[in-house]
């Protein structure tokens, strides 16, 4: 009798081992998944700062200023950076997730604003 308990037993420990490595898997590729979409789309804001500083057309719709901002992506929140620079200027409050869809890929491809006034109006549209 101590002996079928204890192979129950021991067969309910592996059950539940390989559960928890299955669940460790999935986690991990999910996790895995969000730092190739967050490497993707950071290759992107770097082309578009760099396109920004050269003043290549392919900045957004139109050639950018070298005193142009670009409204990016950092650590899931909507920052702001300046033509050339690789480090936001400032990073806001508005987080990523509060985007529509489409904003959020324009953000995380990054959008030239040629102007602060520009800029202001746009924040102001993403964090309304």
């Amino acid at each position: 009798m101590e002996k079928e308990i204890y192979i129950i037993m021991k067969a309910r420990i592996k059950i539940a081992l390989c559960g928890l490595f299955i669940f460790t898997a999935v986690v991990l590729s999910g996790n895995l998944m969000k730092s190739f979409e967050a490497a993707a789309s950071s290759r992107a804001l770097a082309q578009t700062i760099a396109d920004a500083e050269t003043g290549s057309p392919d900045a957004g719709k139109h050639e950018p200023s070298a005193s142009a901002y670009i409204v990016g992506a950092y650590a899931e929140n909507v920052a702001v950076y300046r033509a050339g620079q690789i480090t936001p200027q400032t990073v806001t409050a508005i987080p990523l997730s509060s985007l529509c869809e489409v904003d959020r890929k324009s953000v995380e491809t990054g959008i030239v604003v040629d102007s602060y006034e520009e800029l202001l109006q746009l924040l102001e549209d993403f964090g309304s």
